[in-house]
């Protein structure tokens, strides 16, 4: 076998690979042997067909198998000869179709992981982030938050306009070029006012209506709308206010309290646990934050090359989530694509700063020897079951399982998220704070 293998920076290579006609023959007789055991060809017995006869029926066939067969072992054999360190599967750029009599040539593309170096968490400084200090104040818009949870909604004395709070009940009939769209019509849908649930464009109209009241609007849709006959249309919309039912919050007394927190000994002791958690929540924003800030630190302080492919994958991941996120919370597509280049600048950047990050701290485990204990995975299981209100055994269960979409172990992923927590608190333990 020859090989040649240039690289045009510390993470990137291209290798050419040329395997001589005898390596070649070898891999295309073993296929046709194989073939023409199980082949069913008219006129012979399953097995005793002649060899020219199986070639010409299975040459295609051989074709893709062998060269798929001799890349990957090729890459295998040299991966492990020269010691290389892939982070992705090799990118083919082009290949020879395997033929008898003649040599097979390849080239492919590698990303490498790039030569870490030397990290002294001491040399850096982090600016301490301010603590939140829990108030009464909070306290009482955390019970506000509770007793939101827990109302009851009725019809108000009074005939009213809509206001931020109101569950209401509408209808909307769509029209293009004077044809109803049934498509997007609804006969009734009921929602929260000011709680996201609602279409921006429709919550703008349905503030201020009275119930039987009717208004119309205009709104654009993008081209990717999920309903086929609306892309890129601008639709009519007649809306009617079919109810308004407005929120009655519990009152705040020992029997509501008993309610949503047994352990409470009236209103009093109440507050001081849920001021308790409030402040452990604080805590958990601040280890947080400064664990956010020593990370930045250390990719400002550590540069060094990383695949611009790999950047480039994780960029466009990064995108994708941030898009459907933005969606999701009501901007149009229309805003979306004028932002764009903005967003794909962002996303490119965060994931330059993630992918290095990460690069460092498993530098940092590997150089100070930090594991994942069994204690370490029962704490985490144990906040998640606290934070979720899903029991320990059920966590434990979910993580016991594999990613179908990941192709990885749920608890793999979850011990590599606890050693870079690890990482980042040893790093903290030896910067110098602000």
């Amino acid at each position: 076998m020859k090989e040649n293998i240039e690289k045009s920076s510390s993470v990137s290579a291209k290798i050419s690979v040329e395997l001589p006609p005898e390596t070649v023959e070898k891999h295309l007789n073993e296929f046709y042997r194989e073939a023409a055991k199980h082949a069913k060809i008219d006129g012979f017995r399953p097995g005793k067909a002649p060899v020219q006869v199986v070639k010409k029926i299975y040459q295609e066939q051989a074709s893709s198998s062998v060269s798929q067969q001799l890349i990957s072992d090729s890459l295998n054999e040299l991966v492990r000869k020269h010691k290389l360190k892939l982070i992705l599967p090799p990118n083919l750029i082009a290949a020879d179709s395997p033929q008898e009599g003649q040599a097979f040539k390849f080239e492919a593309e590698l990303d490498l992981k790039p030569e870490m170096p030397e990290i002294d968490c001491s040399t850096i400084e982090v600016e301490t982030p301010t603590k939140q200090e829990v108030t009464e104040k909070d306290v009482d818009k955390q019970i506000e938050l509770i007793r939101e949870q827990f109302a009851n909604f009725e019809s108000p004395i009074e005939t009213r306009a809509v206001k931020e709070g109101d569950k209401i009940q509408f209808s909307y009939q769509a029209r293009l070029e004077n044809e109803a769209v049934p498509e997007a019509s609804s006969a009734g849908e009921e929602y929260r006012v000011g709680k996201g649930e609602i279409l921006p464009d429709f919550e703008k109209v349905l503030l201020g209506m009275k119930v039987g009241e009717k208004r119309t609007t205009q709104i654009q849709f993008g081209e990717t709308h999920p309903i086929a006959t609306v892309r890129g249309k601008k639709l009519d919309f007649e809306i009617e206010l079919k109810d308004l039912k407005e929120a009655k919050l519990p009152d705040l007394n020992d029997e509501f309290i008993a309610k949503i927190e047994p352990k409470a000994k009236g209103v009093s002791d109440f507050r001081e646990i849920l001021k308790d958690e409030l402040i452990a929540r604080a805590e958990t924003e601040h280890l947080a934050e400064l664990r956010d800030r020593v990370g930045e630190s250390l990719v400002d302080k550590y540069p060094f090359e990383i695949s611009p492919r790999y950047r480039q994958m994780m960029a466009e991941r990064i995108l994708r989530d941030h898009i459907q996120n933005l969606m999701q919370r009501g901007f149009s597509e229309e805003q979306i694509r004028e932002d764009s280049p903005k967003l794909l600048e962002e996303a490119s950047k965060a994931a330059e700063r993630q992918i290095r990050l990460s690069y460092i701290l498993e530098k940092i485990y590997q150089d100070q020897n930090l594991e994942v204990t069994e204690k370490d995975l029962e704490d985490r299981f144990e906040r998640l079951s606290q934070s979720s209100g899903i029991s320990v055994a059920e966590i434990r269960s979910y993580y016991s399982q594999k990613d179908e979409k990941e192709g990885v172990s749920r608890l793999d992923r979850l011990k590599m998220d606890v050693l870079d927590q690890k990482s980042l608190d040893y790093a903290l333990s030896k910067a110098r704070m602000k």
